[in-house]
C-alpha cells in the first residue's frame, strides 16, 4: 500500500495531533498510533502534520514511551484474554468511524452534484432529456413541412428527405426523436399515407424514408422532366431568384450539366432585350447569373417585338383623316382633310368638340336608333 504512516517520519506527538483532528483515540504506542492511521484511505486522513526534527532526549523519551506502552499494552491483552470472544478490543469502534467517514463522502458528493444543478452543469437523465427536447424543437423550426406532391406546393420527396437527413445530423437526433420529428412535419397527402398502415410507425427511420420516397416520386419519363425544364419561364411580378430556384428544382431530376442548365434559365426570360444581353454575357457559371438578375424584374409589357411579328394589336386602328375607326387615313374615300381642321366638317375655325354639325349628325343618329 502506498504512503504509509511510518514511525519514523512523525513524533509521538505529532501522530496523536494527527489521531485528534481524525476524531481518533490517540492512545498507544507510536507503531500503534502509525497502525491506526494506516487504516484510514489516504483521501480521508490527509498528509498529515509537517515532520519536525527532534533532539535526542526528545527521541530517548519517545522510545521510553514507546516500551511503557508496549508492555501496558501486553498486559491488557494477558488480563483481557479470558473475556468473551465477541469482544474485539476497539477494532469495532474503529470500523464504525471508518463506515461514518465513508457516509460523510458521500454526503460529500451529493453536495457537488446539487452545486452543480444550481450552476446548470446538470448530467443526470431528465438534463439529458430536456436537451433532446430543444434539439428537436430547433430541427423542427429548420425542416420544412411536407405535403406529399399536392399542386401548388413544389414539393418534391428527394430533396425534402435530403433536407430530413442533413438537419437530424446537425441536431444529432436519434432513434424515436428521428419519429417524432418526421410525424410533426407531415401534412395533407402525406401524413394520410403514414398513418395509412400500422406498419409505417414500426419501420427504422431510413426504411421509413425508402418507402415514402417510392411512394410519392413522380412517375415521369424522363422526356417529361426535360420538357418541364424547358417551359419553366420567368413570370411577370417573380423574382428572378425564384424563378432561378425553380429551374434548379426541376433540373435536379434529370442529367444536365451547367452550360445547359444556364441557356436554359436564359430561354426562359420572356424579354427579347434581357434574353440577348444574357446571352452576350457568357456567364461560366449558375451563380454568375443569378448574381446578375437578382436586383432586377421583369418589365410590366415585353414581348412588343414578338407582338409585331404575329399582327396582334390591342389598340383599335383609327384614321387621322376623318378619325373613324376601322381603317387608316390612307385607305380612307373622304376628301383629304387639311391638318388642324374639324373632323366633322373641315373648317379651321373651331374643332370636332364644338362642331354643330357633328352634334347634329350624333342626334340624328341617336334618334334613327331609337
Amino acid at each position: 500500500m502506498l504512503d504509509l504512516v511510518g514511525t519514523e517520519e512523525f513524533s509521538a506527538a505529532q501522530l496523536r495531533e494527527w489521531l485528534e483532528s481524525l476524531n481518533l483515540p490517540k492512545g498507544g504506542s507510536k507503531a500503534a498510533m502509525a497502525a491506526r492511521l494506516n487504516e484510514i484511505p489516504v483521501e480521508l486522513r490527509g498528509q498529515g502534520p509537517p515532520a519536525a526534527e527532534t533532539c535526542e532526549n526528545e527521541r530517548e523519551d519517545e522510545a521510553a514511551a514507546d516500551q511503557d506502552s508496549t508492555k501496558s499494552e501486553r498486559k491488557e491483552k494477558n488480563e483481557k484474554a479470558p473475556q468473551a470472544p465477541g469482544h474485539n478490543n476497539n477494532h469495532g469502534e474503529y470500523r464504525a468511524e471508518v463506515e461514518m467517514l465513508k457516509l460523510q463522502i458521500e454526503l460529500l458528493k451529493l453536495q457537488s452534484e446539487r452545486e452543480k444543478e444550481g450552476r446548470g452543469e446538470n448530467t443526470t437523465p431528465a438534463a439529458n432529456n430536456d436537451a433532446g427536447v430543444m434539439l428537436l424543437n430547433a430541427a423542427k423550426d429548420m425542416l420544412p413541412t411536407y405535403h406529399g406532391n399536392i399542386s401548388g406546393n413544389n414539393d418534391d420527396v428527394t430533396t425534402w428527405i435530403a433536407q430530413f437527413k442533413a438537419v437530424a445530423k446537425v441536431n444529432k437526433l436519434k432513434d424515436e426523436k428521428l419519429l417524432m420529428l418526421l410525424m410533426s412535419k407531415l401534412k395533407d397527402k402525406a401524413l394520410v399515407w403514414l398513418h395509412s398502415s400500422p406498419e409505417h410507425m414500426s419501420l427504422p427511420i431510413d426504411q421509413l424514408l425508402n418507402v415514402m420516397e417510392d411512394t410519392f416520386h413522380p412517375k415521369e419519363s424522363k422526356l417529361l422532366l426535360r420538357r418541364k425544364f424547358e417551359s419553366r419561364s420567368w413570370a411577370r411580378g417573380e423574382e428572378f431568384s425564384m424563378y432561378f430556384n425553380a429551374k434548379v428544382s426541376l433540373a435536379s431530376r434529370i442529367v444536365i450539366d451547367d452550360e445547359e442548365f444556364i441557356d436554359g434559365v436564359i430561354e426562359g426570360i420572356p424579354d427579347v432585350g434581357l434574353r440577348r444581353q444574357a446571352h452576350m454575357q457568357c456567364f461560366g457559371a449558375p451563380y454568375q447569373l443569378l448574381k446578375a438578375f437578382e436586383k432586377i424584374m421583369l418589365p410590366k409589357k415585353y414581348g412588343s417585338t414578338e407582338g409585331a411579328n404575329t399582327g396582334a394589336s390591342k389598340t383599335p386602328i383609327r384614321c387621322y383623316n376623318c378619325n373613324s375607326l376601322g381603317h387608316v387615313a390612307g385607305e380612307c374615300r373622304k376628301p383629304k382633310r387639311e391638318r388642324g381642321a374639324c373632323y366633322g366638317c373641315g373648317s379651321m375655325s373651331h374643332q370636332v368638340s364644338h362642331c354643330d354639325e357633328n352634334k347634329y349628325k350624333i342626334a340624328s343618329s341617336t334618334q334613327g336608333a331609337q
